[in-house]
């Protein structure tokens, strides 16, 4: 499968500066290229959206870097938020810590 065009104007964002470098019009054009995106997403779709999130910062991008962690949720379950380097990046972590919660909830899909 190739990589939609939608899913590398959002890629081409990252990896993400920290919210003090952002200004009202690169928010409102991050936010769209997110919005853009179909989902789900492909595994070879996840790959070209995780460097979006190898970053130190902990940030948000004013709340709108949570649209990605929500795409990348829609990829194919595999594991692989399991084999993120953890402790790389805070939103690396968080994707695994809630995958695995995903897991250990009563009923996953």
């Amino acid at each position: 499968m190739t990589v939609r065009s939608e899913v590398l104007a959002l890629a081409a964002f990252g990896p993400l500066a920290p919210e003090v470098e952002w200004d009202e019009q690169s928010i409102e054009d991050f936010a769209a290229a997110i919005e853009a995106v179909p989902v789900p997403i492909s595994a070879e779709e996840r790959e070209a959206l995780l460097p979006l999130f190898d970053r130190p910062y902990e940030d948000s991008v004013w709340g709108v870097a949570w649209g990605v962690l929500h795409l990348l949720e829609t990829a194919p379950e595999d594991g692989w938020e399991l084999r993120l380097p953890r402790a790389a990046s805070y939103w690396y972590d968080l994707l695994a810590v809630r995958w695995e919660n995903y897991l250990a909830s009563p009923d996953p899909r």
